[in-house]
């Protein structure tokens, strides 16, 4: 992809971003949009203009099942090589089957899960983020927690386990349940 191009990322966390010239710059679009389809619709609505975007959709696998949403990416994945302006939308998420008709239009690819050393990297990383610390026996327990998890799922879960928990037993309680429900999400789509 080459060219200016104005990136936005989406999760149903933080919302809908526009990320700034350097990755780690993050502004607002006005007031936080939680649903993946308001995005897609927003999408669909600016094809005909010649603005250059791309939009980095996080966890949407988790709405994959939802109609409103199935029907916007059969409608991308038709509408968006047609349209006069250059823009892409990336679909971050664990493996999901995708209908024939979209999958001709979105190169799929696999991302692995973590290693040990990739995720006890990464929590070091969020314990910064978050300037707070965990004990060794803590972190270890929290990283086998985590085993099976791709970074960017690690990463969402270890801010979410570490900030709405002062107690390390409770995060790695935390963790483990998040891993087990992106698994039992996962064994539902396939």
């Amino acid at each position: 992809i080459e060219g200016d191009y104005t990136l936005y990322k989406w999760n149903n966390v933080e919302g809908l971003l526009e990320m700034g010239l350097s990755m780690d710059t993050v502004l607002p679009v006005g007031d936080p949009v939680h649903d993946p389809a308001q995005v897609m619709t927003e999408v669909l609505r600016r094809t005909d203009e010649l603005t250059r975007e791309i939009f980095i959709l996080e966890g949407l696998q988790d709405f994959v099942e939802h109609t409103s949403v199935k029907i916007l990416l059969q409608k991308l994945a038709i509408d968006l090589p047609r349209s006069r302006r250059p823009s892409h939308i990336l679909c971050v998420s664990p493996e999901v089957p995708l209908n024939k008709d979209i999958a001709r239009y979105i190169d799929v690819q696999v991302m692995d899960s973590a290693d040990e050393v990739e995720l006890s990297a990464l929590l070091l990383e969020v314990q910064r983020e978050l300037d707070t610390e965990l004990d060794r026996d803590a972190a270890d327990k929290i990283v086998e927690a985590a085993y099976g998890l791709t970074l960017l799922e690690a990463r969402h879960i270890f801010r979410l386990a570490l900030t709405d928990n002062a107690d390390s037993d409770k995060a790695i309680a935390q963790v483990s349940h998040e891993r087990d429900r992106i698994w039992h999400k996962i064994q539902q789509l396939n």
